[in-house]
């Protein structure tokens, strides 16, 4: 529908005496009087919102008070989420609970967008908190809660895992990067008294709260690592090569030793971010999280 042409069930008759319904506006006026575009309010006219009363003689149209009702309205469905189209069937409606209906619709849409708001802030805090410690913690060290996560086998021995429960938490972490990261893993049993494996396990890993509000504890394979007081540090890394144990070891060995400290547990660690280094080469910012006791 454009403005030259309406169909007959859409025109207003001009009527006798003060009602809302009595055209007073031009397209221009009425777009001032909300401070929008007169192209807007020829949309809504096209898609039903208003319905203004056209001048036979002239063929230019009026509206009304009524109608300058309709636009506003239209503002308190929009700002619920609801689309121009979705509005035109509300104001066609005539059964209140198809419109209550509706609205429920939107709080469960609303519901979902302020879960994924909740989830990405929660992604930017903890990405800023990893990325701050480079500097106050790089070389040195220090005892901190390592949170619970819920983690999924994601590479093991160089090579990525492609079984359902894997390919399904790679897709689930990465709708939720960088509150989900990718975590390297080294068993205690295996590291303990030798000289480590060649190259570590890789997780796709989820805090703890968050992976139960989204279902991510759920996909076949994940696991639950609970919170745990560990010794931690970062050091970097030029390159891209896999991590090993012998790169950790370097790191920490002789502090260990010098504090009389051996590990205790499965140590676990994520990649805090890739950059460049002057020279434009690949340089890797690590943390690790130490499980130690005393000697």
């Amino acid at each position: 529908m454009n403005e030259d042409s309406m169909n007959e069930e859409g025109e207003k008759e001009g009527k006798a005496g003060l009602d809302m319904q009595d055209p007073l506006f031009l397209v221009g006026e009425i777009a001032q009087s909300v401070d929008l575009h007169p192209q807007t309010v020829r949309y809504f006219d096209s898609r039903g919102v208003v319905v203004p009363y056209k001048d036979k003689n002239t063929g230019r149209r009026k509206y009304s008070i009524y109608d300058l009702y309709k636009i506003t309205l239209r503002s308190q469905y929009q700002n619920l989420g609801f689309s121009v189209a979705e509005t035109e069937e509300i104001f066609k409606k005539t059964k209140l609970e198809e419109i209550i209906s509706g609205l429920h619709v939107k709080e469960r849409e609303l519901e979902n967008e302020r879960l994924d708001l909740e989830l990405r802030q929660a992604g930017l805090q903890n990405m800023l908190e990893r990325m701050e410690r480079i500097e106050t913690c790089s070389g040195r060290y220090r005892y901190l809660d390592k949170p619970a996560m819920w983690r999924h086998p994601h590479m093991k021995d160089g090579k990525v895992l492609m079984d359902t429960g894997s390919v399904q938490a790679r897709k689930a972490g990465m709708e939720r990067m960088p509150l989900s990261v990718y975590s390297f893993h080294f068993d205690h049993a295996d590291i303990a008294g030798g000289p480590g494996p060649e190259v570590c396990r890789w997780d796709m890993a989820l805090p703890a709260p968050y992976a139960e509000l989204t279902g991510f504890h759920k996909i076949p394979g994940a696991y639950l690592e609970p919170e745990r007081r560990c010794l931690y540090t970062v050091f970097e890394q030029e390159g891209t090569l896999l991590l090993t144990w012998d790169v950790i070891s370097q790191e920490t060995k002789s502090f260990l030793d010098g504090n009389g400290l051996v590990l205790c547990g499965d140590v676990e660690g994520t990649i805090i971010i890739n950059t460049l280094d002057e020279k434009r080469r690949q340089k890797r910012y690590f943390e690790v999280w130490l499980p130690v006791e005393a000697k």
